[in-house]
C-alpha cells in the first residue's frame, strides 16, 4: 500500500484523471471540498483535469500547465494520501486534515497615490469568510474613514464593492485587482479604485496595489513606517479626479475653452543633433490630437495645457502602419502673450533617437504666417542663436518674438 510517483506516472491521461476524479469524490465525503484542494494545490483546473478525455488539448497533455500523474500525486501528498495497488483504492489517514477554515481573516495593506500631498495613502484592506471585506483608510499613520461591503472573484479578477460606514453620508467605492485565476491569496496585486474624495467631494481614480501581510499587528505596523519606494514609483501621478462643479453644456468644459487658441496647422522648425535646422508641419487638432509629418517621418500624440495660455505637446514616433515605435517626445510651448491667435509658438522639446536621449529648442509658425524664402536662412538661425544663448524669461521672451514676427510676410 503505497503511493509513488513512479506508480502514477506509468498511467496513462485517461487513467491518471479517472483517479483524480476518484480521490476528489472520496475527499468529499470527508468534508473536503475540490474548491479547498485547488487552495492547498494552488491550481484551479480540477474541473478539467478530473475529465481530461472532454478537455485535452491535442498538442499536448498538459492541463494548466501540468500532466495529470503529477496533480494526482499532489493531492496524495497535500493530504497524506496512499493508493492500494491491490485493491485500486485509495488509503485515507485518520487524522485528516479538515478543510481550510474559511472563517479566517486574510490581511492586506492597500497602497494609493494621493496627488495632492504628493504622498501615497494607504490602508488596512482584510477579507472575511467567502463575501465580506473591510477597508480601513489611514493618512499618516491615523485612522481616517472605514469602508466595507462584499467581494467576489470572477475568473482572473478580484472585484470589491464596498459602503463608507459611520459617517452619514452614503458614498460607494469599487477595486479591481489582476488575481489571476488560481483562488489562492497572492502575495501582492495590482489594480484600480473609484471612490469619492473626503475633502471635497470630487470622484476620484487611479492605479492601487495591495501586499499581503501575516496578520494585523503587521498591517498597523505598515501605516507608520517609510514606503517601499518602488511601490511609490510604480503608484505616483496615477491619481485623477473630476471636476465637483456642475456644466451645462459641452462647452463649459474648461480645457476646451483654453486649448482652443492653439488649434490649427504649423510649420514646425527644430534645430537637429547635428546642428541643422529642420522643417516639418504639425497640426494641433481640435479634439487635442497632435500629428507631425518631418520629411515622411510620422508622429502622433496629444497635447494640453502645461499653465496659464502654455501647452505641452507629447509625441511618439509611428512606423509606416501606424503603430507607436517606442520613440517619445515632449514640446513645451510657453505662452507668449494673451491673444484669440497665435502665428508664433516658440519652445523646447527633449525628446530621444534611436542611440541617445537630447533636447532641442522648437519654432511653430502658423501656416499663412510663412517666412519668406530669401529671409528663412538668416532670420530662422538668428532666432535659434538667440534661443540657445541664456534662459528666456520676461522683456526678452518678447522681443525673441518680435525679432520673428518682423519677417513674416
Amino acid at each position: 500500500m503505497e503511493s509513488t510517483h513512479t506508480n502514477f506516472a506509468s498511467l496513462s491521461n485517461d487513467e491518471a484523471s479517472s483517479r483524480i476524479n476518484s480521490v476528489l469524490k472520496q475527499l468529499k465525503i470527508h468534508g473536503i471540498t475540490t474548491k479547498n484542494v485547488q487552495v492547498a494545490l494552488d491550481y484551479p483546473y480540477l474541473s478539467k483535469a478530473r475529465n481530461f478525455s472532454a478537455h485535452k488539448n491535442r498538442d499536448t497533455d498538459l492541463i494548466g500547465g501540468r500532466t495529470m500523474q503529477d496533480i494526482l500525486e499532489s493531492i496524495c501528498t497535500a493530504y497524506n494520501l496512499t493508493f492500494d495497488e491491490e485493491s485500486k483504492d485509495f488509503i485515507f489517514p485518520k487524522d485528516l486534515s479538515p478543510p481550510q477554515n474559511v472563517d479566517s481573516t486574510i490581511y492586506y495593506v492597500l497602497y494609493f497615490f494621493m496627488a495632492p500631498m504628493f504622498d501615497l495613502g494607504k490602508g488596512i484592506l482584510t477579507f472575511k469568510g467567502r463575501k465580506h471585506s473591510k477597508l480601513e483608510v489611514y493618512d499618516r499613520g491615523e485612522h481616517k474613514v472605514t469602508w466595507e461591503g462584499p467581494y467576489v472573484q470572477i475568473g482572473s479578477y478580484l472585484f470589491i464593492e464596498q459602503d463608507q460606514i459611520n459617517t452619514g453620508v452614503k458614498l460607494k467605492s469599487l477595486q479591481t485587482y489582476v488575481f489571476g485565476p488560481s483562488s489562492r491569496w497572492r502575495p501582492i496585486c495590482t489594480g484600480t479604485y473609484t471612490a469619492i474624495r473626503g475633502k471635497d467631494g470630487a470622484p476620484i481614480a487611479g492605479k492601487s496595489i495591495i501586499e499581503k501581510v501575516e496578520n494585523r499587528d503587521a498591517a498597523v505596523a505598515k501605516m507608520g513606517k517609510p514606503d517601499d519606494p518602488r511601490i511609490f514609483r510604480y503608484l505616483a501621478y496615477t491619481s485623477v479626479h473630476a471636476e465637483i462643479n456642475l456644466i451645462e453644456s459641452l462647452d463649459d468644459l474648461a480645457k476646451d475653452h483654453e486649448t482652443r487658441i492653439y488649434e490649427g496647422e504649423y510649420s514646425f522648425y527644430y534645430k537637429s543633433l547635428g546642428g541643422i535646422t529642420r522643417k516639418g508641419t504639425i497640426v494641433l487638432e481640435n479634439n487635442g490630437q497632435v500629428k507631425l509629418d518631418i520629411y515622411g517621418s510620422k508622429y502622433g500624440g496629444l497635447y494640453s495645457l502645461a499653465g496659464p495660455r502654455s501647452i505641452h505637446i507629447k509625441i511618439e514616433h509611428l512606423n509606416e502602419g501606424g503603430h507607436p515605435t517606442g520613440l517619445q517626445a515632449s514640446i513645451y510651448i510657453p505662452g507668449n502673450r494673451p491673444a484669440s491667435r497665435f502665428k508664433l509658438l516658440p519652445g523646447f522639446g527633449i525628446g530621444e533617437t534611436n542611440e541617445l536621449p537630447h533636447s532641442f529648442p522648437v519654432l511653430l509658425v502658423e501656416m499663412g504666417a510663412e517666412i519668406e524664402d530669401s529671409k528663412f536662412h538668416s532670420s530662422i538661425h538668428e532666432f535659434f542663436e538667440e534661443y540657445l544663448k541664456d534662459q528666456i524669461t520676461g522683456k526678452k521672451y518678447f522681443d525673441l518674438i518680435r525679432l520673428m514676427e518682423d519677417n513674416l510676410s
